[in-house]
């Protein structure tokens, strides 16, 4: 499985980089490109957040491209990087997978500036969590598994290629643990709210 999702994201980027944008009269005809994502830093402290008296780092990232193989619908790869950190603990993500989704045009093509396209949307992702306490170091705990996110959302467009996305989602994880030598199976959910920048070449 972990292999085949590896294959899709390279099929994606070659059609990427194959495809040509000259004939897409709209961010969302065939031929258009899109590159975005989402972006998260905070650094956390207080008797609320830190841990053992020391400030928590945030980082995400949620980046994403792809390219329009027919009016409207978008394929390509999604990547999730995501890093919590203190002195002494660190918890690094890291996800890669396809990414699909359905942009509905609203209006003229040629109106573009001003315009909002819904859309609706799916991602499988492969998904590594690996967890480090400095104050033991034999202590090692890895999650890797799969990780599916269905929803919906919108681009508003400031410009002609770019707009602001947001997104709401539905996302489910199956997990392998590991921990120092101990083997099992663990499944969650999650609801997220997401907003960030969708750029269009076209």
């Amino acid at each position: 499985m972990r292999f085949i999702l590896l294959l899709a994201v390279l099929a994606s980027l070659i059609l990427i980089a194959a495809n040509p944008s000259a004939a897409a009269t709209d961010p969302v005809s065939k031929g258009s490109k899109m590159i975005g994502g989402q972006f998260l830093l905070s650094s956390s402290g207080g008797d609320l957040y830190e841990v053992n008296n020391k400030r928590v780092t945030l980082l995400e990232m949620n980046p994403y491209l792809g390219v329009f193989v027919s009016d409207g619908f978008n394929f390509g790869g999604t990547f999730a990087i995501r890093r919590y950190s203190s002195d002494d603990e660190t918890n690094t993500s890291f996800g890669i997978g396809p990414r699909i989704a359905y942009f509905f045009r609203q209006g003229s093509r040629h109106e573009v500036r001003g315009s909002t396209y819904p859309f609706i949307g799916l991602a499988v992702m492969y998904k590594r969590i690996t967890y480090d306490d400095a104050d033991r170091e034999s202590y090692d705990v890895t999650f890797s598994g799969f990780s599916f996110a269905f929803g919906g959302g919108l681009v508003y467009m400031f410009s002609r290629q770019v707009g602001i996305s947001f997104e709401a989602n539905y996302e489910i994880d199956n997990l392998d643990v590991d921990v120092d030598g101990y083997s099992d199976s663990e499944s969650g959910d999650s609801f997220n709210v997401l907003a960030g920048i969708a750029c269009f070449i076209y």
